[in-house]
């Protein structure tokens, strides 16, 4: 990652056959972590991932770990998985104690990091709505 997009840690020539211009591009890392080789990473995922969900309307909702339990959660990384289970099911729940009987599509994805880069675990979700299925976040 240091080196990334510098041209002495590596690049690709490209050669014009008709004039013999020279262009260099330098390698990247594409590590997700670095800003300009995360965004593509990025753009890639959202793109495929658009291809691949239903097309209805959707609501993102965000869970906030409390930060009382966040060096927990650092400190013991399978507890990620259950991050994304709890909300899955509080999701669920929500809807069901609203006598709504169907199960909506989820879409869940865990962060890490907030934007000042500090560890602060949450879980965005990405969930089918329906004319059908009222809003159940007020």
């Amino acid at each position: 990652m240091i080196g990334c997009g510098d041209p002495s840690s590596g690049y690709a020539e490209y050669v014009c056959p008709q004039c013999g211009n020279k262009k260099q591009v330098p390698f990247t890392c594409k590590s997700r972590f670095r800003t300009s080789c995360g965004k593509i990473y990025i753009d890639k995922w959202v793109e495929k991932t658009v291809r691949n969900i239903f097309d209805v309307p959707h609501r993102h909702l965000i869970f906030i770990i409390p930060q009382e339990l966040r060096k927990i959660i650092f400190n013991d990384r399978t507890l990620i998985k259950v991050m994304m289970d709890c909300a899955s099911r509080a999701a669920l729940e929500v809807l069901q104690s609203r006598g709504i009987d169907a199960v909506p599509g989820m879409l869940v994805i865990v962060h890490t990091f907030g934007r000042d880069i500090k560890f602060n675990a949450h879980v965005h979700m990405l969930i089918t709505e329906s004319d059908r299925l009222p809003r159940f976040i007020t």
